[in-house]
C-alpha cells in the first residue's frame, strides 16, 4: 500500500505478506487497509486507485456486481468509506501504479521493510520521484 498527499509527496507505505487466494484478494486487502488508515488519520477526501477493474466494479457498482471471493473485504471497505466525506475509486494502469506494484513484488520476495514513514526504502526512491503525483486529490491517494 502506498499513500500519497495531494501535492504528490509520499506520506507513507506498508508492505505485508499473507496467503491469499488470488491477486484480486490481495488488491482488495490493500484497498481495505488504505481506507482503514484514511479513517484513522481522519482524511476528508480519498482517492483509491487500483489496476483491478473487478475490484473497482465490486466496490462501486453495488452488491449485484460484488464478487463472492472478496465479498467480506468489500463490505469492510464500504464500512470504512461510510466514515469519509468524499471517496472516489479509480481504475489505473500498472504503469501509473508502479510504486504500488513494486511494493507488492518486493514484499512477496521479502526484500522490502514492512513499514516506512518518512524514509522510503532505497529501491523505491527512484520510482517514487518518477511517479510523484501532482493534484491527485485533496487529502489522500492510495496506489
Amino acid at each position: 500500500m502506498v499513500i500519497w498527499h495531494q501535492k504528490g509527496r509520499l506520506l507513507t507505505g506498508q508492505a505485508s505478506t499473507f496467503a491469499a487466494a488470488s491477486a484480486l484478494v490481495t488488491e482488495a486487502v490493500a484497498v481495505r487497509g488504505a481506507c482503514s488508515m484514511a479513517v484513522k488519520e481522519r482524511f476528508n477526501t480519498v482517492i483509491c486507485e487500483s489496476d483491478s477493474q473487478a475490484l473497482i466494479d465490486s466496490v462501486t457498482r453495488g452488491p449485484e456486481w460484488m464478487l463472492r471471493k472478496i465479498e467480506s473485504i468489500v463490505k469492510d471497505i464500504w464500512q470504512n468509506v461510510s466514515k469519509i466525506l468524499m471517496v472516489k475509486f479509480e481504475k489505473v494502469g500498472r504503469r501509473t501504479n508502479m510504486v504500488a506494484h513494486t511494493v507488492a513484488t518486493k514484499a512477496r520476495e521479502g526484500t522490502l521493510p514492512v513499514l516506512w514513514l518518512t524514509d522510503p526504502p532505497p529501491q523505491l526512491r527512484i520510482l517514487i520521484d518518477r511517479e510523484a503525483r501532482v493534484g491527485v486529490g485533496p487529502d489522500l491517494s492510495y496506489g
